[in-house]
């Protein structure tokens, strides 16, 4: 079973607010304009014209970015201690409430993706720097762990206890991936039945080199079943 590291899971109980105004996914637009210049050229038209445009993409650069700072003011994702930091925690322990109604640690299950969370000081890269930001906080992980604790195994811990491995490199921290700064945040966890089936698992680094590529690469497993 290959399974991606970057996959969202939404339920009737997980889902955010995503109608606030500047919540969402933005791409930035060109603009391409199509026009006839005359046989004769008027250098100060072109110039002028030249200006109206640069200060049209400043503008629409400087809406953006308040409309940004605005939004991360309102909401202070996932910050320690905001509503959003104790939403996490609580999600969490619904999701292991999930487990329990729905699943059983003696049959077959697979739960991956990106947790956000790095369990332990070997999944961050400088763990001492890192006590108090909301992947690696000590909350975090407890909450973290208490859902796996439901009858999950982390395989690739199973097979590699004491291999240091990174799934993502933080875009805002230039030469992360080439300095290897990264952070384990995506794993791959199955009943113990299940587990002890996993034949191999490990992290494939290239598609983060790739040029435009997500922050996180893919994590994958195999499983003799």
């Amino acid at each position: 079973m290959h399974a991606p590291a970057e996959k969202e899971v939404e339920s009737k109980d997980c889902q955010q607010d995503n109608n606030d105004k500047g919540h969402g996914r933005h791409t930035a637009a060109g603009i391409f304009s199509h026009f006839l210049l005359p046989i004769r050229i008027d250098g100060r038209k072109i110039a002028q014209f030249a200006m109206k445009i640069a200060t049209y993409n400043v503008n629409s650069i400087r809406i953006r970015l308040d409309a940004i700072i605005s939004w991360l003011e309102k909401h202070q994702p996932d910050v320690i201690g905001t509503p959003q930091h104790e939403y996490k925690l609580k999600w969490y322990a619904r999701l292991k409430t999930y487990f329990t109604q729905h699943l059983s640690p003696d049959r077959p299950a697979i739960w991956c993706g990106d947790m956000n969370v790095a369990p332990e000081p070997i999944d961050v890269h400088s763990p001492e720097k890192h006590l108090k930001h909301v992947c690696f906080h000590e909350s975090v992980r407890k909450a973290y762990k208490d859902a796996v604790s439901w009858g999950f195994v982390d395989v690739l811990r199973q097979l590699y206890p004491d291999r240091q491995v990174f799934t993502f490199w933080d875009y805002l921290r230039p030469s992360s991936l080439e300095q290897n700064k990264g952070w384990r945040l995506d794993h791959i966890l199955a009943t113990r039945r299940l587990a002890e089936k996993c034949r191999r698992v490990d992290v494939d680094i290239e598609p983060r080199r790739a040029p435009r590529a997500s922050d996180h690469t893919f994590v994958w497993a195999e499983f003799d079943v």
